[in-house]
């Protein structure tokens, strides 16, 4: 689960382990650092993400390097999926593709208003973010995962490596038959991906 503090200009460093936080005095505690203290248990979201009727699950997942507002889109995607009828759960990927790979899922539709809320103006990224670059047979292990868990959509929230995942694994599900939206995000500070106007932190 999200944790984000209240009081003490807390910052969140959560880059995987979702509740790591720090109280104004001193360096913010990153795990990501040597010193980093270990991820968060993974959630066990068998039991919680069932297929209710015609309704699919929605998974995002942030990557490459974080910007002033990553975790911004990051809500956005939540609050919309949130809202749309057709959509069961929504599931956030800790770090990444890793995280489809590794079964590192978090129930975000489980968060309340007000963490989301504080989590728009949140540094870092939430959910932890990869630049690990699909290898041979991944892609077979991304769609297994997301037959396992019935997912109908995936938001991949990043740069060029990021829509090049998303545009394979959209590819590879299309050749397959399969019944999947994959949609890229975009978020990177040098504004350089095509077909946009600009992107969500190239003002910062």
């Amino acid at each position: 689960m999200l944790s984000v503090a209240l009081g003490c200009s807390p910052v969140l460093m959560t880059c995987g382990a979702l509740a790591v936080q720090s109280h104004g005095a001193g360096r913010p505690h990153c795990p990501c650092a040597p010193t980093g203290v270990q991820s968060s248990p993974k959630q066990d979201l068998s039991g919680r993400i069932k297929m209710a009727g015609r309704k699919r699950n929605l998974l995002v997942a942030q990557s490459g390097g974080p910007t002033a507002v990553i975790n911004n889109s990051l809500v956005g995607v939540v609050h919309e999926a949130l809202e749309q009828r057709e959509i069961g759960a929504v599931i956030g990927a800790v770090r990444g593709i890793e995280g489809v790979l590794e079964d590192n899922l978090v129930d975000l539709g489980a968060e309340d208003s007000e963490t989301l809320r504080l989590l728009r103006q949140t540094p870092s990224s939430a959910l932890g973010t990869s630049r690990h670059k699909l290898q041979p047979g991944d892609l077979e292990r991304v769609l297994a995962a997301f037959e396992r868990y019935d997912i109908g959509i995936f938001c991949y929230i990043g740069g060029n490596d990021s829509m090049d995942t998303t545009q394979r694994i959209g590819a590879l599900a299309a050749a397959r038959g399969l019944d999947l939206r994959a949609i890229g995000v975009p978020k990177t500070v040098d504004n350089d991906l095509e077909e946009t106007d600009h992107c969500p932190g190239y003002g910062s």
